[in-house]
């Protein structure tokens, strides 16, 4: 019986048929499906990296109140594996961050709060608020990332 790699990326990556994790379409930035979703965010995600499907996985993006809110799920098995951020700025160039963990946090010293669902074996459901006081600008950008090693 043949098994593949250890669990995390590389196993997800063998799992779902992809080439080479260290440089060919199968790397953690690779998107081999052209929908503008990384490898690493697909994993994270629950997306398919060979099915151009990013819309039913990407962050859904409102605003309440004075906040700006991001709503996304995360796989069980990439949170201890794949650390994620939200990235935020008043432009596209200059981006600050807050990392998203384990469990629910905040407000922090920015505002900044995140709800974490627990779903049991389904994916996690979480909640990032970030409010519109983190910029002077009238424009607030966010956008969801990760870095695997």
């Amino acid at each position: 019986m043949t098994e593949g790699p250890d669990p995390g990326y590389a196993g997800w990556a063998w799992q779902e048929g992809l080439g080479d994790v260290l440089t060919g379409s199968g790397a953690p930035p690779g998107d081999p499906d052209n929908d503008a979703l990384p490898n690493a965010l697909e994993w994270i995600l629950g997306g398919d990296p060979l099915v151009p499907d990013s819309a039913g996985h990407t962050p859904q993006v409102s605003t309440f109140g004075n906040s700006l809110v991001l709503n996304f799920s995360r796989d069980d098995e990439s949170e201890g594996s794949a650390p994620c951020y939200v990235e935020y700025g008043s432009n596209l160039e200059a981006w600050s961050e807050t990392a998203i963990g384990a469990t629910s946090s905040g407000p922090d010293a920015n505002g900044i709060t995140i709800t974490i669902e627990e779903n049991g074996p389904s994916p996690d459901s979480i909640t990032v608020v970030l409010p519109f006081s983190l910029t002077t600008q009238p424009r607030l950008f966010a956008r969801l990332n990760t870095v695997l090693e």
